[in-house]
């Protein structure tokens, strides 16, 4: 791949994850989550353990809401 496309695909990717990291990050989780589920996703997050399916669904409704 030219060096050119190398940087524009880098720059994609960070653009995706600079996205998702700005809109629903660790602190809007604190405020919108019950604190059962924010502690599991905290949880999945550092352990790497599956998120629980119950707390997956609350936290898809946060995100969309």
């Amino acid at each position: 791949m030219s060096d050119v496309l190398t940087e524009i695909k880098d720059q994609k990717d960070s653009v995706v994850e600079l996205f998702g990291s700005k809109v629903f990050n660790i602190t809007v989780m604190r405020k919108r989550l019950p604190g059962h589920i924010y502690k599991s996703v905290l949880r999945t997050i550092k352990e790497g353990t599956p998120l629980e399916k119950d707390a997956a669904e609350v936290v898809a409704n946060a995100m969309k809401d």
